[in-house]
């Protein structure tokens, strides 16, 4: 197990199929490098916190609650349908990253960079998502339910939400900075 500020960096390809750490842990995947975590699981809690530079990629189950204390994606993030930001937990994707499925050897879909898709997107209590953006260039966030308990906050610059379903219960927040329509304009106008 890696307990306390331990940082794993990866310079080659890795599978792993069980890590044990606390949330002081750090699994560091960097440019060139491909890492799964536990290939035959349905979902992953990591304890640890995962950072991804930009061309690096991380395979993860489909479900996945990510309960490190400062996750950043700059590069790929593969594999994971549902995906939770745990209570009191940072999650921040650079303006690089990507999501993407690969099943059965091969990728069935990958996102443009700055571009992100999940089935459901759950952001719990004092939790924050941030979506870092680059060139004022709009971030497109594809989901089926997007839910933001109390406290909770999702930032992003100037997004363009598509979900079925959205929830944000008390207290949470949806902190688009300013970036959206003038009042009475834009393609909701009437």
């Amino acid at each position: 197990g890696l307990y306390g500020r331990v940082v794993l960096h990866f310079e080659k390809n890795a599978i792993l199929h069980k890590v044990i750490s606390d949330d002081k842990g750090t699994l560091h995947v960097q440019d060139n490098v491909a890492v799964v975590i536990e290939p035959n699981s349905k979902s992953l809690q990591p304890d640890y916190s995962i950072h991804v530079d930009r061309d690096g990629e991380i395979r993860v189950p489909d479900v996945v609650s990510f309960r490190g204390v400062d996750n950043r994606f700059a590069g790929t993030l593969t594999g994971v349908l549902d995906m939770i930001i745990d209570v009191n937990r940072k999650t921040k994707f650079s303006a690089t990253a990507r999501t993407a499925r690969f099943v059965d050897g091969k990728y069935t879909h990958i996102t443009n960079r700055g571009e992100y898709q999940f089935s459901t997107l759950k952001i719990k209590r004092l939790a924050k998502l941030s979506f870092e953006n680059a060139r004022l260039k709009k971030i497109p966030l594809t989901v089926g339910s997007l839910e933001l308990n109390y406290a909770a906050v999702l930032q992003g610059s100037w997004m363009d939400i598509r979900a079925s379903s959205i929830k944000v219960n008390s207290g949470a927040l949806m902190d688009l900075s300013g970036q959206g329509q003038l009042s009475e304009s834009g393609p909701g106008a009437g």
